[in-house]
């Protein structure tokens, strides 16, 4: 089940992930222009031969190809990883949207006092049916009850005790 919070990890991982693809595709110019210079002796490049022997042929052979191949690969990926961000902060910002309307909604209903002790400050709306359990009810009018903090935190305490009787195996 996909909910807010981790589509907010999902987007932070994704951007850092666009992040390492923009930094790759700045340092790949930079690599290759060194590269040349090497092989034209512009530069010298002071590799002991045990760590790459045949530091020309290795360069022209291996890294050039690979970087050529590579590199139009890295702005797809960079692209792909611009529209799931893209669209991910859309769902996220709709979904909040829909919960904001969904709340509004319940509060109205009831008018917007707790339906428990009828106070009129600090109220939320709460799910009667876990939206964790029943996602296709979080955004029924019907699914929700306004509470305030009080009675909102006791609603919780007895759903949890509730679960756990429910779950509790018989012996």
């Amino acid at each position: 089940m996909i909910n807010n919070n981790s589509i907010q990890e999902i987007i932070k991982r994704n951007t850092l992930g666009l992040n390492a693809v923009t930094v790759l595709l700045y340092l790949f110019p930079v690599a290759v222009l060194f590269y040349i210079l090497v092989l034209l002796g512009k530069i010298e490049w002071n590799v002991p031969d045990l760590l790459i022997p045949h530091r020309k042929e290795f360069l022209i052979y291996t890294t050039l190809p690979l970087m050529v191949l590579i590199y139009p690969f890295l702005f797809k990926i960079r692209r792909w990883l611009i529209r799931e961000i893209a669209g991910l902060c859309w769902e996220t910002k709709e979904y909040l949207k829909n919960l904001h309307v969904w709340s509004y909604m319940v509060k109205h209903r009831d008018g917007h006092a707790c339906i428990y002790c009828g106070k009129r400050r600090n109220l939320n709306s709460h799910h009667i049916a876990p939206k964790s359990i029943y996602p296709g009810l979080k955004f029924d009018i019907d699914n929700g009850i306004t509470v305030c903090n009080n009675c909102h935190q006791q609603a919780a305490d007895i759903f949890k005790r509730l679960q756990q009787v429910l779950t509790m195996k018989v012996k």
